[in-house]
């Protein structure tokens, strides 16, 4: 049975969606949000600083990027080069497969795409190359976390017994 959801993000999105229950509603809105360049763009980006990789390039002391300097924590910078660059990439793998945890097939695509970035000889140029189930499951995860909008809510709204439904006061 379709149903009607009201999904908002804080201040920045109000939608209704038409859905058979609230996971439904979620992936509906998700698909909606494809072409929301910031999101996309937000997944696609490789930076240290910036984006869906940021979130992965660190271990348990924090980021091995210091915002403040653009140095590594002197815990890595102090390894030799090899050990160093072995080290940070098995952390980023770890955090990749954590992030995915419940899907490690979008674990192996996201570090695919990746290794086809650090390969690449214009970083710029390079387009990932994600399936539309990746995305749509990454943005999902994305914006219910709560760094991506100030609220994230799904709401059934269901008039069936009443000409009345409030679904946000202050």
């Amino acid at each position: 049975m379709t149903k009607i959801y009201a999904v908002h993000g804080g201040s920045s999105i109000f939608t209704l969606v038409k859905a058979s229950n609230e996971e439904d509603a979620l992936t509906v809105f998700a698909s909606n949000q494809l072409k929301d360049e910031i999101l996309v763009e937000t997944i696609n980006e490789f930076s240290v600083n910036a984006g869906l990789f940021s979130e992965f390039y660190g271990d348990e002391h924090g980021s091995f990027f210091d915002d403040m300097t653009g140095e590594l924590p002197s815990h890595v910078n102090d390894m030799e080069d090899v050990e160093r660059e072995n080290y940070i990439d098995m952390h980023v793998e770890e955090n990749v497969r954590e992030y995915w945890e419940d899907a490690p097939h979008f674990a192996n695509e996201y570090l695919r795409e990746l290794k086809r970035y650090q390969e690449a000889t214009d970083w710029n140029a390079h387009v990932p190359e994600f399936s539309e189930e990746f995305y749509i499951d990454t943005i999902k995860r994305i914006i219910t976390s709560p760094n991506w909008y100030d609220d994230f809510e799904i709401i059934e709204v269901d008039l069936t017994n009443t000409d009345y439904q409030l679904i946000f006061s202050d």
